[in-house]
């Protein structure tokens, strides 16, 4: 699960298709994962709510003053009324870093049938759940599990 509070309305949208991260640096491309409102810090009886389904285009580990040379992204962020430097600062006030910080840039497109990929990652969860408890079972649906909802292309 990967949360996308602060650009919700831009994933519900389908115009964000760039995130920075400070950590997801195993990320690979073709991997999916689950674009979710608020993933942390639920309360009581709170579900985990899925905006979309997102398949990686693409991961690299960037200085976060390297937007300053791809002014586009910005927008790619979900954040079209920000300039470069603006999203810097933000960045670094929001999540207490300096323009030189490593983040992982990642590029995502939009699964098309999310509810289809959706009920494949469930099962997926389930089954590396049993994995987990049940020492003989299936290997691979354990790795996939302890991957954080992550597969890839060719097994969702």
């Amino acid at each position: 699960n990967m949360s996308f509070a602060q650009t919700e309305q831009a994933v519900r949208d389908r115009t964000k298709t760039v995130t920075r991260r400070l950590g997801w640096a195993t990320l690979r491309p073709g991997q999916l994962v689950r674009a979710c409102r608020k993933c942390m810090g639920l309360r009581a009886g709170e579900k985990v709510e899925v905006l979309a389904i997102l398949r990686i285009v693409s991961v690299r580990r960037e200085p976060l003053s390297a937007i300053l040379d791809q002014p586009s992204d910005v927008a790619a962020e979900g954040f079209p009324g920000m300039s470069a430097p603006e999203f810097v600062r933000f960045f670094g006030r929001t999540f207490a870093c300096g323009p030189e910080a490593p983040v992982t840039r990642i590029e995502f497109a939009y699964e098309e049938n999310p509810t289809e990929v959706a009920a494949r990652l469930e099962t997926l969860n389930a089954q590396a759940q049993s994995a987990i408890l049940d020492p003989k079972a299936d290997g691979l649906a354990q790795s996939q599990y302890t991957q954080g909802w992550l597969c890839g292309a060719d097994s969702c």
